[in-house]
Formats: structure tokens, C-alpha cells, sequence
């Protein structure tokens, strides 16, 4: 394995770990959004 081959496998490698992480954030954003619609949806039903 020459010195070119390496620096691509590390370069790919961290792309795959930066589309994990954007993957993981999107799913977090998610979440959240679902949390904070059954929240208000919650503080609506109380309201009434």
C-alpha cells in the first residue's frame, strides 16, 4: 500500500465519519422537534 492509497482510505474514513455525525444531528433535530411538538400539543389540551 503506497503513501497515496493511505491518505484516501483516511480521507474516506472521515467522510463516512462526517456523514455519521450529520446523520446522527438530523436524527437529534428530530427528536427534538417531535418533543417540542408533543410538549406544546400537551400545554394546548391543558389550555382548553
Amino acid at each position: 500500500m503506497n503513501l497515496k492509497d493511505r491518505l484516501n482510505d483516511e480521507e474516506l474514513e472521515q467522510i463516512k465519519a462526517a456523514e455519521e455525525k450529520s446523520k446522527a444531528e438530523k436524527a437529534a433535530a428530530k427528536r427534538k422537534a417531535r418533543r417540542a411538538k408533543t410538549k406544546y400539543g400537551l400545554l394546548l389540551e391543558d389550555e382548553e
